[in-house]
């Protein structure tokens, strides 16, 4: 698929939205690689023998935002096999100051973020399935300095609202034509 300059979709939005899904179906039918700022701090969890609880990734997340906000974002962007000038689909974007650095970083890339806006039942009814054992947690989870940003703020940069209710391969085809414009 053609652009006039390279692109890096960033894709942001609340627990359960459809986020990562959204990545996965871009990436596949775009061509591009795909990474996650999720996926990558699970890999230094892992590294470092850390719990993998949604907590513990939260801690983790916001422990590698406070110590060096460009050095994180730089080796979830390695992780993932970017490279200067090559497109790229990257989820779990939860802070504004993460998206002003990935604009940096990218650079001479264009970062178009997009925002998985998804009604409250449907979020609940997919976390739920997805971690029945946080059934009853989520107000807490979601109150966490790491997600506390994500429904204003970073909702406020995107270039791109997305409804995540609808089917993943209508919300592709949405994205797909937002880029042809």
């Amino acid at each position: 698929m053609g652009h006039a300059k390279p692109t890096v979709l960033g894709i942001a939005g609340r627990i359960g939205s459809g986020k990562s899904t959204l990545a996965e179906a871009l990436a596949s039918r775009l061509g591009w690689a795909w990474g996650g700022f999720g996926s990558y701090v699970r890999s230094v969890a892992t590294s470092k023998g850390l719990r993998q609880d949604r907590e513990a990734l939260q801690e983790l997340g916001q422990s590698l935002l406070a110590d060096d906000c460009e050095a994180f974002c730089s080796s979830v962007l390695r992780a993932a096999g970017w490279r200067a000038g090559r497109p790229l689909v990257i989820d779990g974007i939860r802070h504004s100051k993460i998206i002003r650095v990935l604009r940096s970083l990218v650079l001479p890339s264009a970062l178009v973020l997009l925002y998985v806006e998804t009604p409250e039942e449907v979020l609940r009814d997919r976390r739920d399935r997805r971690e029945p054992s946080a059934r009853g947690h989520w107000q807490r989870l979601e109150g966490h300095s790491t997600e506390a940003e994500v429904a204003a703020g970073v909702r406020n940069a995107a270039d791109l609202l997305l409804d995540g209710s609808k089917p993943v391969d209508d919300l592709v085809d949405e994205v797909i034509g937002f880029l042809r414009t």
